[in-house]
């Protein structure tokens, strides 16, 4: 569960520190500030590392109510829906997923929303650390939405547009039995 992110500004960067409950530091990034439009925008590289990190056991606090997340082969819409995704795939055993990212863009929309788009490399296995290397299990064009409430960035909407597409099937169960 994300405690803080704690923002270090410098001369030619932001370093980010994410924090968990347990006071570890799964997550450090350092972006050169002409490529970072503001902190709050950076909600999105944050939950992919709740998700690299945690398994997405705290990955509903990222999210609106009412957010949607349209997916190839299932959509969650909702935080509990969502929530219930990642749920479902910690209860399938240990998994290492790195989401890489490339290309990142951010601009607000409004005053209190955003909307950035970067292409995602998703390199997943079943299994503990270390796996073989592999190609990537998609290449995708993300796309996510936010909405700044009582000052904080959530997510209203996320999709990967997937680009291209490895042998290594994604996880993306249907979770109420219904055809999408």
């Amino acid at each position: 569960m994300l405690k803080r992110a704690i923002w270090r500004r410098t001369k030619r960067s932001v370093d980010v520190r994410q924090e968990t409950r347990r006071g570890r530091t799964p997550c450090r990034l350092s972006v050169p500030r002409r490529y970072l439009p503001t902190p709050e925008q950076f909600c999105g590289l944050l939950l992919r590392s709740e998700i690299d990190f945690n398994g997405g056991a705290a990955a509903s606090e990222y999210y609106t109510e009412d957010a949607e997340f349209p997916a190839q082969f299932a959509s969650y819409i909702g935080v509990e829906k969502i929530q219930q995704f990642y749920d479902w795939r910690a209860k399938r055993g240990d998994r290492l997923s790195v989401h890489a990212f490339t290309n990142y863009r951010a601009r607000y929309t409004e005053e209190d929303r955003a909307e950035a788009t970067n292409f995602l490399f998703l390199y997943a296995k079943d299994g503990v650390k270390p796996q073989p290397s592999h190609v990537p299990v998609t290449i995708s064009l993300a796309t996510d939405r936010f909405v700044r409430r009582n000052g904080k960035w959530l997510c209203t909407y996320r999709r990967f547009e997937h680009l291209f597409e490895s042998d290594t099937p994604v996880t993306n169960p249907n979770l109420d039995g219904d055809a999408k």
